[in-house]
């Protein structure tokens, strides 16, 4: 029985690495690259082989008939038949050569003959996508293969980090960050630590379908304490504010799983951010005082009792003025929701993001007040690549708007760093640009009645100002 095209390990495998072969292989791949290829083969369709055989990381060295591998009978094929397509495809084959060579190096894990390889053969080839643009890649088959040695390879012969989505499983239709299968718990963590040195730290903010970033999916997946920590200490206690799509931090994620020991794990690092105008960053990203009422059980005292017991004057008055804080951010909502310029430039004394990710930049767009837009834009542009618990810009939003506020939105937006904002993806990897296409459909109406109808706590209420022309609140969220 000849061999298929793709790849059969000869290594030694446990039977739950016998189990991901099996489901990385759909059941159509037997019959679009053995078959597809050798019927693309004999009729000469060069176009169609040039698209099965990187599509489905054919081996064209690999026996598949009459004891022949695909590109020996393409050239004993050139020799019996005077026809120019077969010439093409022999070409088609003889070009992909070296990629199928890199490719099933990879999955071999053949480190001897991978660094030769990857030597000579760098771009697309190191980028190569299995079936489509969100297969997997050779980078995210090896991270999930626990390979560090093929991994550093890969990385630094320039395969892409930054930016890349790939399925959660062979079968699944949901992307993730490619960052996040570093995450998994059997994953050594000198893989996540090499990536993470190598991507831009935006990354670590990237979201799964639910909405989990880095330090959410970690504890997801029921990652140990010391990565947990790690995560903590690289972002610099950025992602502690983090919320996924059903609006809990990591503290809250792992309270409902739980995990007491990440629970502990945050709270000393809370504790050990003090006197570095760290605590201050809660209230502005309405972490939740309820998360802040812990006891630490080495000194048998609370975080406020330490805080109060210490010499830091802006800790001490986070604390005491947290509700405070907390206010000024909702009124400071109202105020960019209503286009009321002068509260806002009162008001707009931080970053402020809500438990839904919502920002005052955000509520501008949605209520359609595009000179606030401008002012903060201007005043606070970090608040440009703010995304909601769901990953979506103020980009995505602006371009969920009626056409002609989409064009004005967008022109404030991508004044300055156009190429990163366009870039930009939401938890299921939509480009902004393709929202234009969506803006009618329930699922993008509701996401704009939900910025205009929630409140700083997620909770249903009232709009903050009067509804832009066209819009109801008869939508109800389903967040």
């Amino acid at each position: 029985m000849p061999r298929p095209l793709f790849y059969h390990s000869t290594k030694p495998a446990t039977f739950s690495q016998f189990y991901q072969v099996l489901t990385f292989i759909p059941t159509m791949t037997q019959r679009e690259t053995h078959g597809g290829a050798i019927t693309a083969l004999r009729k000469g369709n060069s176009q169609k082989l040039a698209r099965i055989v990187p599509m489905f990381w054919c081996n064209v060295d690999s026996t598949v008939k009459d004891g022949m591998s695909l590109l020996q009978l393409a050239m004993d094929q050139v020799n019996e038949v005077e026809d120019p397509g077969m010439v093409d495809c022999c070409r088609v084959l003889h070009d992909f050569r070296p990629a199928s060579e890199l490719i099933h190096c990879v999955l071999s894990e053949d480190i001897q003959r991978l660094h030769p390889i990857l030597t000579e053969l760098r771009g697309f080839a190191v980028n190569i996508r299995f079936k489509d643009r969100y297969g997997k890649t050779l980078l995210s088959h090896a991270i999930e293969s626990n390979n560090l040695e093929v991994v550093q390879m890969l990385v630094h012969a320039g395969a892409r980090i930054n930016g890349i989505r790939v399925r959660e499983s062979a079968r699944s239709q949901h992307t993730l960050p490619l960052f996040h299968k570093a995450l998994k718990k059997d994953i050594r963590v000198e893989i996540a630590h090499f990536i993470h040195s190598q991507m831009d730290p935006r990354e670590m903010a990237e979201k799964d379908m639910h909405g989990n970033t880095a330090l959410l999916r970690a504890v997801e997946e029921g990652a140990s304490e010391k990565l947990i920590d790690w995560l903590l200490v690289t972002d610099h206690g950025n992602n502690l504010t983090h919320r996924n799509q059903s609006g809990m931090n990591a503290r809250e994620l792992a309270v409902s799983k739980g995990r007491s020991d990440v629970v502990q794990t945050i709270d000393k690092f809370v504790l050990q951010q003090r006197g570095k105008f760290f605590l201050v960053k809660l209230p502005v990203h309405f972490y939740g005082l309820d998360n802040l009422q812990f006891t630490d059980e080495q000194i048998g005292k609370t975080l406020f009792e330490v805080v109060d017991e210490g010499k830091d004057k802006d800790d001490k008055k986070t604390l005491r003025l947290y509700n405070e804080i907390e206010e000024r951010g909702i009124m400071l909502f109202k105020a960019a929701a209503e286009g009321d310029m002068k509260t806002v430039q009162k008001l707009n004394a931080a970053n402020f993001q809500d438990k839904n990710g919502y920002t005052a930049l955000t509520k501008a767009i949605v209520y359609h007040q595009l000179d606030v837009a401008k002012y903060l834009c201007v005043s606070r542009p970090d608040l440009k690549l703010m995304p909601d618990n769901c990953n979506r810009y103020p980009l995505h939003y602006a371009c969920a708007l009626p056409d002609e506020h989409t064009k004005a939105f967008a022109r404030v937006l991508l004044e300055r760093d156009p190429e990163i904002l366009e870039k930009t993806m939401d938890k299921d990897g939509v480009f902004p640009a393709e929202y234009l296409s969506k803006r009618e459909s329930a699922e993008i109406q509701q996401m704009l009645m939900d910025a205009r109808t929630l409140d700083a706590f997620g909770r249903e209420c009232p709009p903050l100002a009067a509804l832009p022309p066209g819009t109801t609140t008869s939508s109800t969220s389903h967040r």
